[in-house]
C-alpha cells in the first residue's frame, strides 16, 4: 500500500473536503447574500457621493468668500497707500511753508506775512481733514482686522 507522509495529511484532507463543502453550499443563497452586500455598498457610495458633492459646493462658496475677503484687504491696502500719500504731500507742504517762514523772517516784508498766514490756514485745514480721514480709517482698519482675527481663531480651534 502507498503511504502518504504525515505532513501532507492536512493538504490531502482539504483537497478531499473542499469539493464537498462547495457542493454543500447553496449557490442561490450565497448569490443573494452577495447581491445584498452589493446593494448596501451601492447605497453607501450614493450617500458618500452626495455628501462629497455638498462639501464641494461648500468649498466653492468658501473660496468665493475668501475672494471677497482678499478684495476687502486689497481695497483696504490701496486706501492705506492713499492715506500715506496724502500725509507725504501734507508733510511736503509744511516743509515748504517752513522754508517760506524762514525766508520771510530774513526779509521782514509785511505783504509776505499775510500770504504766509493765509497759507498756514490752508495747511491747518488740510491737516484737520487728513487727521479726520485717518481717524475714520483707523476705525475701519480695526473693524476689518477684528473680523479677520475672529475668522482665524475659528479656523485654529481644536476639535
Amino acid at each position: 500500500m502507498f503511504k502518504i507522509p504525515f505532513r501532507y495529511h492536512a493538504v490531502l484532507l482539504s483537497l478531499l473536503t473542499l469539493p464537498f463543502l462547495a457542493w454543500a453550499a447553496d449557490p442561490k443563497a450565497e448569490h443573494e447574500a452577495m447581491k445584498k452586500e452589493h446593494a448596501k455598498a451601492h447605497a453607501d457610495h450614493d450617500q458618500l457621493l452626495s455628501q462629497v458633492a455638498k462639501w464641494k459646493i461648500e468649498h466653492r462658496r468658501a473660496l468665493s468668500t475668501l475672494a471677497l475677503i482678499q478684495s476687502k484687504i486689497l481695497e483696504h491696502e490701496a486706501s492705506l497707500e492713499e492715506l500715506a500719500e496724502h500725509a507725504r504731500e501734507h508733510e511736503d507742504h509744511i516743509v515748504h511753508h517752513d522754508d517760506e517762514i524762514h525766508d520771510h523772517e530774513k526779509s521782514g516784508n509785511d505783504k509776505d506775512h499775510a500770504k504766509l498766514a493765509e497759507t498756514h490756514k490752508k495747511l491747518i485745514a488740510e491737516h484737520a481733514k487728513l487727521m479726520k480721514a485717518a481717524s475714520t480709517f483707523e476705525d475701519d482698519h480695526e473693524s476689518l482686522m477684528e473680523s479677520l482675527r475672529k475668522i482665524g481663531e475659528g479656523l485654529n480651534k481644536k476639535k
